[in-house]
Protein backbone atom coordinates (compact mmCIF):
# COMPACT_ATOMS: atom_id res chain seq x y z
CA UNK A 1 0.00 0.00 0.00
CA UNK A 2 1.63 3.31 -1.02
CA UNK A 3 1.83 5.95 1.65
CA UNK A 4 1.30 9.66 1.05
CA UNK A 5 4.77 10.46 2.32
CA UNK A 6 6.62 7.91 0.17
CA UNK A 7 7.81 10.58 -2.23
CA UNK A 8 9.28 12.59 0.63
CA UNK A 9 11.17 9.59 1.93
CA UNK A 10 12.43 8.23 -1.38
CA UNK A 11 13.00 11.26 -3.56
CA UNK A 12 16.22 13.19 -3.06
CA UNK A 13 14.92 15.95 -5.33
CA UNK A 14 12.24 16.93 -2.79
CA UNK A 15 13.49 19.45 -0.27
CA UNK A 16 11.48 20.08 2.86
CA UNK A 17 12.34 23.52 4.25
CA UNK A 18 11.04 22.59 7.70
CA UNK A 19 13.18 19.47 7.77
CA UNK A 20 16.60 20.61 6.58
CA UNK A 21 18.31 18.17 8.95
CA UNK A 22 16.67 15.23 7.18
CA UNK A 23 18.10 16.26 3.81
CA UNK A 24 21.63 16.10 5.22
CA UNK A 25 21.51 12.70 6.95
CA UNK A 26 23.44 9.80 5.49
CA UNK A 27 21.91 6.30 5.56
CA UNK A 28 23.46 5.28 8.88
CA UNK A 29 22.31 8.47 10.60
CA UNK A 30 18.81 8.01 9.20
CA UNK A 31 18.66 4.49 10.65
CA UNK A 32 19.74 5.83 14.05
CA UNK A 33 17.01 8.48 13.92
CA UNK A 34 14.41 5.84 13.01
CA UNK A 35 15.50 3.54 15.84
CA UNK A 36 15.39 6.36 18.39
CA UNK A 37 11.99 7.48 17.09
CA UNK A 38 10.61 3.95 17.46
CA UNK A 39 12.00 3.68 20.99
CA UNK A 40 10.39 6.99 21.91
CA UNK A 41 7.10 6.10 20.16
CA UNK A 42 6.51 2.31 20.37
CA UNK A 43 3.00 2.82 19.00
CA UNK A 44 4.67 3.34 15.58
CA UNK A 45 6.28 -0.14 15.60
CA UNK A 46 3.42 -1.84 13.76
CA UNK A 47 3.25 0.80 11.03
CA UNK A 48 7.05 0.80 10.60
CA UNK A 49 7.02 -3.00 10.36
CA UNK A 50 4.28 -2.94 7.70
CA UNK A 51 6.21 -0.38 5.62
CA UNK A 52 9.44 -2.37 5.92
CA UNK A 53 7.76 -5.65 4.96
CA UNK A 54 6.11 -4.04 1.93
CA UNK A 55 9.45 -2.62 0.81
CA UNK A 56 11.18 -5.98 1.24
CA UNK A 57 8.51 -7.79 -0.76
CA UNK A 58 8.62 -5.24 -3.56
CA UNK A 59 12.39 -4.93 -3.76
CA UNK A 60 13.23 -8.60 -3.38
CA UNK A 61 10.71 -10.27 -5.69
CA UNK A 62 13.22 -10.86 -8.48
CA UNK A 63 16.00 -11.73 -6.04
CA UNK A 64 13.80 -14.34 -4.36
CA UNK A 65 12.80 -15.81 -7.73
CA UNK A 66 16.45 -16.05 -8.75
CA UNK A 67 17.38 -17.69 -5.43
CA UNK A 68 14.56 -20.22 -5.79
CA UNK A 69 15.63 -21.04 -9.34
CA UNK A 70 19.29 -21.43 -8.36
CA UNK A 71 18.45 -23.59 -5.34
CA UNK A 72 16.26 -25.94 -7.35
CA UNK A 73 18.61 -26.03 -10.32
CA UNK A 74 21.49 -27.45 -8.28
CA UNK A 75 19.46 -30.31 -6.77
CA UNK A 76 20.79 -33.54 -8.12
CA UNK A 77 19.44 -37.02 -8.61
CA UNK A 78 21.71 -38.24 -5.81
CA UNK A 79 19.69 -36.32 -3.25
CA UNK A 80 16.50 -37.92 -4.57
CA UNK A 81 18.06 -41.37 -4.62
CA UNK A 82 19.13 -40.90 -1.02
CA UNK A 83 15.53 -40.27 0.04
CA UNK A 84 13.44 -42.49 -2.23
CA UNK A 85 13.09 -46.25 -2.31
CA UNK A 86 13.20 -48.91 0.37
CA UNK A 87 13.87 -47.78 3.91
CA UNK A 88 13.89 -49.63 7.21
CA UNK A 89 10.41 -48.24 7.99
CA UNK A 90 8.95 -48.92 4.54
CA UNK A 91 9.02 -47.60 1.00
CA UNK A 92 9.24 -43.91 0.02
CA UNK A 93 7.82 -43.02 -3.38
CA UNK A 94 10.16 -40.90 -5.56
CA UNK A 95 7.42 -38.28 -5.96
CA UNK A 96 7.02 -37.99 -2.18
CA UNK A 97 10.78 -37.69 -1.70
CA UNK A 98 10.99 -35.05 -4.46
CA UNK A 99 8.16 -33.09 -2.87
CA UNK A 100 9.91 -33.11 0.52
CA UNK A 101 13.22 -32.04 -1.00
CA UNK A 102 11.57 -29.24 -2.96
CA UNK A 103 9.69 -28.01 0.10
CA UNK A 104 12.84 -28.06 2.25
CA UNK A 105 14.76 -26.17 -0.41
CA UNK A 106 12.20 -23.47 -1.21
CA UNK A 107 10.50 -22.77 2.14
CA UNK A 108 13.43 -20.93 3.79
CA UNK A 109 13.69 -18.64 0.77
CA UNK A 110 10.03 -17.63 0.94
CA UNK A 111 9.89 -16.93 4.67
CA UNK A 112 9.97 -13.17 5.08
Amino acid sequence: MPYAYDSLVTSSSVRCPGFLWRNRLNEVEAVIVLRRLLIAHPELDLEADEIAQAMLRDDNFEDIAEDVYDSIHVLGIDKLNGRAGRREWGYVEPGDAASEILSETVTPLLTI
